[in-house]
């Protein structure tokens, strides 16, 4: 039945995109999966918490630990959380891989469990009970793979939090991750609402260690209402209610230590609240078939209802980047009774290119404030700002939601 609040935020799981977490004003983090007949169905609910949910990530192994999940709500707090030996059984029978476990499934609890009175989800690592047939989902009536009913999902689905990161002093706003492909660590990057200049700092964690390894100062000068990191890790852009789009470059030392500066900002990127951002994952190596040594592309969303694609080109020498804006577009839905183009409150680029494209281009997924649903083909390296972006698909309003769309992420 999905959430019984908002949806505030959604993300694939890290490392192959076995399974879509989301949470919402409802005050829960929720696990999506896909079963028989091709079937998304609630799988479980790792996290059942005190207050209301606005952001969740899923950290990437990065070589070492994966299925990990870091969150943030109405508090100061992000908290993060890491996979039931019993969760992780589940998947592999949805995906027809049978009982057997990693090689981690050992030092899993088998289920946790959230004490009276508390915030904090517990292991309890001594009991084993399996989830009780709801449905069968193998279809031959053997009851071996089944979904947990609505009764046990906020009792035995629950993941333990394994770490408490403080740092905060107001409610926490967004949440964004690195990709853990290069080998540097996994890193995530904090924000929370600033009612004082001081509070629009950005807080980047070593998940691993536990620990606050940067704070970013001087970005903003209110809420920061969207991060996300460069595809290569070097970079991390921020946006949010001052208007600002700020770039900000990672510096690893000799001695393992991460710093960030900034190298890059355009005050009044747009005329009113930047609420998304994302940075496409395709580059373009000025020879047309894709690279990585060519420009890097940002696209952001704002209320004023335009979307702008950003050129990010680094300076490798001086340590510097430049910003620049290459495209502007409205959605082509509008307000029937304004005729102006509507809030656009989320962006995605996709993982691939739009087939049979005659130059290099990226598809690009738009929400808006009154629920539609737009992709739109827009060029990306050297040469994309002389080539135009386009519409390639709108969803029919039936299919759309009623709603703000808060966030998009492809699998």
């Amino acid at each position: 039945t999905g959430h019984f609040g908002a949806a505030a935020d959604a993300s694939w799981e890290a490392d192959a995109g076995d399974y879509l977490l989301t949470c919402g004003a409802d005050q829960t983090t929720r696990l999506w999966a896909e079963t028989a007949g091709g079937r998304w169905r609630e799988c479980g609910r790792p996290q059942v918490h005190g207050y209301g949910l606005v952001a969740v990530c899923c950290v990437p192994g990065g070589g070492g630990r994966a299925h990990r999940f870091v969150s943030g709500g109405e508090e100061k707090v992000v908290r993060g959380f890491d996979a039931t030996a019993g969760t992780l059984r589940l998947l592999r029978r949805l995906r027809g891989e049978g009982d057997d476990g990693d090689d981690d499934d050992d030092d899993r609890p088998e289920r946790a469990y959230l004490p009276p009175l508390g915030l904090s989800n517990r292991p309890e690592p001594d009991e084993e009970e399996h989830f009780e047939a709801e449905e069968d989902l193998a279809g031959e009536g053997d009851a071996q793979t089944v979904l947990p009913l609505e009764r046990d999902l906020a009792v035995r689905t629950l993941w333990p939090e394994v770490r408490k990161l403080y740092g905060h002093y107001t409610e926490i706003m967004c949440l964004a991750c690195t990709a853990g492909q290069t080998g540097r660590g996994v890193l995530v990057a904090s924000a929370a609402k600033a009612r004082e200049e001081k509070d629009a700092s950005l807080r980047i964690w070593d998940v691993e260690k536990g620990s606050c390894v940067a704070v970013l100062q001087g970005g903003h000068k209110s809420t920061v209402a969207t991060l996300g990191f460069s595809p290569d890790e070097n970079f991390l852009a921020s946006a949010g209610k001052d208007r600002r789009l700020c770039l900000w470059r990672r510096h690893d030392g000799a001695d393992g230590s991460t710093s960030f500066s900034l190298v890059a900002a355009v005050n009044s990127a747009h005329r009113r609240i930047v609420w998304s951002l994302h940075w496409c994952p395709l580059r373009d190596d000025g020879g047309g078939d894709g690279g990585d040594s060519g420009p890097q592309t940002l696209a952001t969303g704002s209320r004023d209802g335009t979307v702008k694609i950003w050129s990010v080109v680094a300076d490798d020498g001086a340590g510097a980047a430049a910003l620049t804006e290459t495209h502007k577009f409205e959605p082509a839905c509008r307000d029937p009774a304004s005729k102006s183009a509507t809030a656009v409150t989320a962006v995605a680029f996709a993982n691939a290119p739009p087939p049979r494209a005659p130059a290099p281009e990226a598809v690009l997924a738009l929400g808006t404030e009154d629920g539609a649903l737009e992709l739109w083909s827009v060029p990306y390296g050297d040469g994309a700002a002389g080539r135009k972006a386009r519409t390639v698909c709108r969803v029919p309003r039936p299919a759309c939601h009623v709603a703000a769309v808060r966030k998009l992420a492809w699998r």
